[in-house]
């Protein structure tokens, strides 16, 4: 397989939906841990059949996409969800994904990212 279609292969895997993540309908409040803290609060789950993201803000006010396919366990009695990754590997992952914000955004300033193709 040539190279960048390996790349695309992971990339795409990075927004599917696990099967543990797809079962909860309303993830607003969810805290997303990461190994070595806390990464925010979910605002929004958005979800099209296996592709998804998070809506997170975290403690400095920024607004994230984060792609579900980052979240690695959920406890839906504790409304929390764990990454296996440290804090720093996922800010970079953000950032490389363009999911990051560079400053606060309002509830309308979240860009759309459309499913289909």
């Amino acid at each position: 397989m040539p190279e960048h279609e390996e790349l695309s292969a992971d990339f795409e895997d990075l927004w599917k939906v696990s099967d543990a993540l797809g079962r909860i309908e309303d993830m607003s409040g969810f805290t997303i841990q990461v190994n070595d803290g806390t990464l925010g609060r979910v605002r929004e789950k958005m979800q099209e059949g296996d592709i998804g993201y998070l809506i997170v803000d975290d403690d400095d006010h920024k607004t994230h996409v984060l792609p579900a396919g980052l979240i690695t366990t959920v406890d839906g009695s504790g409304k929390s969800a764990s990454i296996g990754r440290s804090l720093s590997d996922v800010q970079r992952l953000i950032a490389t994904t363009g999911g990051g914000s560079s400053r606060s955004r309002e509830r309308g300033d979240i860009p759309f990212m459309p499913f289909s193709t």
